[in-house]
């Protein structure tokens, strides 16, 4: 019997040559250890996880800088967010190419969503992956770059005559005018 020395699997490093296996294994080796040296983490968490981390983060800045509808939209970004990346996959493991077709998956499944929406949701991703860059998990290499996104705003259509009337006759009105409230009073003059 021959003893087998130094047998690493090469199926893990998707290698045939044994040499080149025990080549990338101490690579590999090397880099855990300089991981652990650097109090950094060895390995790296699901999209969801770091979806959960983030999403920790910001619940706790509601009523500090944040409101909690800005919050429910960050949760509601983040979803489509998951449903494109997968939530299961690691974060090192999102392809950095993909990004080129988010806009075309929110469409897909959203078609009235406007370029202001999408450019959000853009900002929204980056800021995870900026976490996880915070956090060490990834390398700055990898936020990702998205296609432009037009963000122009979304103009509302200017008041009709017989609108501007309707709302001026109310505001005159012995209705909205008849509040005994002096901060009301007020209030509603500065509307006015």
């Amino acid at each position: 019997m021959t003893p087998v020395k130094n047998k690493i699997p090469s199926s893990i490093f998707k290698t045939k040559k044994i040499s080149e296996a025990q080549r990338l294994g101490k690579e590999l080796w090397i880099e855990v250890l300089g991981k652990v040296e650097a109090s950094q983490p060895i390995f790296s968490p699901t999209t969801s996880q770091l979806v959960n981390m983030f999403l920790e983060v910001k619940k706790s800045e509601v009523g500090i800088n944040k409101t909690y509808p800005r919050y429910q939209i960050l949760k509601t970004q983040l979803g489509w967010y998951l449903e494109f990346v997968g939530a299961d996959e690691k974060i090192t493991d999102v392809d950095r190419n993909i990004w080129d077709g988010y806009c075309r998956f929110r469409r897909t499944h959203k078609p009235d969503v406007t370029d202001m929406t999408l450019s959000n949701d853009k900002s929204t991703i980056r800021n995870i992956y900026r976490l996880a860059v915070h956090l060490v998990y990834l390398p700055q290499r990898f936020l990702p770059q998205f296609p432009p996104i037009s963000a122009e705003p979304v103009k509302r259509r200017a008041l009709t005559v017989e609108e501007w009337k309707t709302i001026y006759e109310h505001m005159i009105g012995k209705k909205w005018t008849n509040v005994k409230s002096p901060k009301i009073v007020e209030q509603k003059k500065f509307v006015y």
